[in-house]
């Protein structure tokens, strides 16, 4: 009996090994980091390039939450895994002080935001440097990250095919522009983010401007889920984003946005 039981402890720790060796097993994609000169000041940005990418190579930019950070990030969104299986670029931009400009904003003076134009400068050095289809560009966001990329989503519209916003509201002082990039907005009940984005998600259905198609504006209500990423969903986010593309997007413009 003692010898079985020997046995059995031993396949288990065999097991256990082979699983956590597969776990840490490399992934198949380039991993670095760059850094751009935005208003005088450095910005940096974590970047993962799949060995495989997909024809027309998109690319998705994922903004953290206050207090993240682009490790944090992709540690908890297990994001790096996505991009490698699916082929498309992903970028981890990261926020000054850990945290995106979304608060207090004047809506006349939009374009002085420094996150906004370090969204256009990473936008600029990816159409330079990496295969990326400029009509699948996506945006995604946790918390402040998600309302970050809501305000791209409304005054870079023409730059975005879609935008993945997950516990985060879009800023008040936004409430009176319009709003028509497709939005997937996901948030858990037990969020206190959830009503607030339930609002978000009951106005962009609202317009009728929307010029990419029905149901492009939907709201996922992850039962049980606090304030934390809905892990479970990222193929379903893919999915989402996957299915727009960006036909207004002007490559010159692009690579060149001043």
């Amino acid at each position: 009996m003692k010898r079985i039981l020997f046995l059995l402890l031993a396949v288990c720790c065999i097991v256990g090994a082979l699983a956590s060796a597969l776990r840490q097993r490399p992934l198949n994609a380039i991993i670095c980091y760059h850094e751009l000169a935005v208003q005088d000041e450095v910005r940096r940005f974590r970047i993962v390039v799949p060995k495989r990418l997909a024809k027309q190579t998109p690319v998705l930019l994922a903004f953290h939450g206050i207090g993240d950070s682009p490790e944090s990030m992709a540690e908890y969104t297990k994001l790096d895994e996505l991009a490698v299986q699916e082929g498309f670029i992903l970028v981890y931009p990261e926020g000054r002080l850990s945290t995106w400009s979304t608060f207090n904003l004047n809506p006349l003076q939009l374009e002085d935001n420094a996150d906004l134009q370090f969204f256009d400068a990473i936008l600029a050095y990816l159409f330079e440097h990496h295969p990326v289809d400029p009509t699948h560009v996506y945006v995604a966001g946790m918390s402040n990250g998600a309302s970050f990329a809501q305000l791209l989503g409304t005054i870079r519209a023409d730059e975005i095919a879609a935008i993945v916003a997950h516990s985060g509201a879009r800023p008040r002082e936004l409430a009176e522009m319009k709003y028509n990039v497709p939005t997937l907005l996901i948030v858990g009940s037990n969020d206190l983010a959830a009503l607030d984005m339930q609002h978000d998600a009951e106005m962009y259905q609202q317009y009728e401007t929307n010029p990419r198609g029905s149901n492009s504006i939907q709201l996922l209500q992850v039962a049980g889920l606090g304030h934390e990423w809905a892990l479970k969903h990222n193929r379903d986010m893919w999915t989402f984003l996957i299915r727009y593309r960006n036909d207004d997007a002007d490559f010159n413009e692009l690579m060149d946005p001043d």
